[in-house]
C-alpha cells in the first residue's frame, strides 16, 4: 500500500459512526475523535457507495 495511511480506521468508524447517528454534527464528531472533518465526508461517501 501506498501513500498516506487512513485518518479512520475500521476500528474507529463505529464510534465515530455512533456519535453521527445521535445527532452529533460531523464537524462536532471530527473533533471529538481528532481527526479531520473531511475525512469524516470521505468515509461516510465510501459507506454510501458500498451500500
Amino acid at each position: 500500500m501506498h501513500g498516506r495511511p487512513p485518518a479512520i480506521t475500521d476500528d474507529r468508524w463505529p464510534g465515530i459512526r455512533q456519535m453521527l447517528d445521535s445527532g452529533m454534527t460531523i464537524a462536532a464528531a471530527a473533533r471529538t475523535a481528532g481527526v479531520p472533518r473531511q475525512a469524516v465526508y470521505r468515509r461516510l461517501q465510501a459507506d454510501a457507495k458500498a451500500d
